[in-house]
């Protein structure tokens, strides 16, 4: 199932917001996976993009958060450290399973 970006997500028409709709692409292109592109090293790659996408993200948007007093700042940075520790057992579980590797000639992503 597809994540779709909804303009009233819309928080600042600008770098979060960007920021949003990258880590939206991101989790779509591990969801749209064929089940033959499901090897391993693919699948830590697109993890690995959105753990570092998403680290930078936190960074910015805790920082946004804090130049408008948003309310709701810690809980929301409680909800960032969540998500980046999801998304490091999500690849400590990838690195572990038994999947198949990537064949030798499958070095570039695939296109759509």
């Amino acid at each position: 199932m597809e994540i779709r970006w909804d303009e009233k997500l819309t928080i600042d028409n600008g770098v979060i917001d960007d920021d949003h709709r990258i880590a939206i692409f991101i989790v779509n292109d591990f969801i749209h996976m064929k089940s033959h592109e499901a090897c391993r090293e693919r699948a830590i790659e697109i993890i690995d993009t959105l753990r570092r996408h998403m680290r930078h993200h936190f960074v910015r948007e805790e920082a946004f958060q804090r130049s408008i007093n948003f309310i709701d700042g810690a809980e929301h940075e409680r909800e960032h450290a969540v998500l980046a520790r999801r998304l490091d057992q999500i690849t400590e579980k990838l690195e572990s399973r038994n999947l198949h590797t990537c064949p030798a000639s499958s070095g570039q992503r695939p296109t759509s």
